[in-house]
């Protein structure tokens, strides 16, 4: 099951590639850093009941201004995930969600079985699925 972090995390993806997702963004550690924007833009937007651009905004104009100064270890867990999910698959719409329940079903399944992990990011399985109904 999808927690709501997840859900939110995936609103907040998809408006950061949607607004800013640039080439200097393509140099991020993608899972440190888009953790730390989630969960900071999360815990803003919660916190000062604000909504989630007004949030992002925020984070990404200090992200922007003056760089990371500490990055989450994320671990793989639901902001990271969920921004990826956001950021490569779009809004948390039914269709969209499914796909995510598929992409944590094979993530899971990764136990490797030829003595390594078939996905080495989290965003390698969304690509995967993404793919499947392209």
């Amino acid at each position: 099951m999808l927690s709501d972090i997840y859900k939110c995390c995936m609103l907040i993806g998809n408006r950061f590639n949607q607004r800013y997702a640039t080439d200097e963004t393509d140099d991020w550690s993608a899972s440190e850093e888009c953790s730390t924007v989630a969960k900071i833009t999360y815990e803003i937007m919660n916190t000062l009941n604000i909504s989630m651009e007004a949030a992002l905004d925020w984070v990404m104009g200090k992200v922007i201004d003056d760089g990371f100064r500490k990055v989450e270890d994320h671990m793989w867990n639901d902001y990271c995930r969920g921004f990826l999910a956001g950021e490569i698959l779009g809004m948390p719409t039914e269709k969209n969600l499914e796909l995510v329940k598929k992409a944590e079903v094979k993530w899971k399944a990764d136990d490797g079985k030829d003595g390594r992990q078939k996905y080495g990011y989290y965003q390698e399985v969304l690509e995967e699925v993404k793919g499947d109904i392209e």
